[in-house]
């Protein structure tokens, strides 16, 4: 289901900024979150784990910000916001 060519040509390979290169075209980040929304469903036929991988999700998140802040380590940020500056 995720082969479809709005994913792109490597789809084979676990490439997650695609999902950042998809926001420079929006009716090819729409195919693309409409295909994930099929996977998990709507409605009386949801997913029951939907949920659970979203509170599971923000915990890792959460975890990783919260040792990198004490730490003292630097964690270079997998995901940038602002596309126009580098990460540091």
């Amino acid at each position: 289901m995720q082969r479809g060519p709005e994913f792109g040509e490597d789809v084979d390979i676990f490439r997650p900024e695609r999902w950042l290169e998809a926001d420079a075209e929006p009716d090819r980040r729409r195919k693309m979150e409409k295909t994930v929304d099929i996977i998990f469903g709507s409605g009386r036929w949801a997913c029951l784990g939907k949920s659970i991988v979203y509170i599971e999700l923000n915990k890792i998140f959460f975890e990783v910000w919260t040792h990198s802040q004490g730490s003292g380590q630097h964690i270079p940020p997998v995901l940038t916001l602002n596309r126009s500056k580098a990460p540091s």
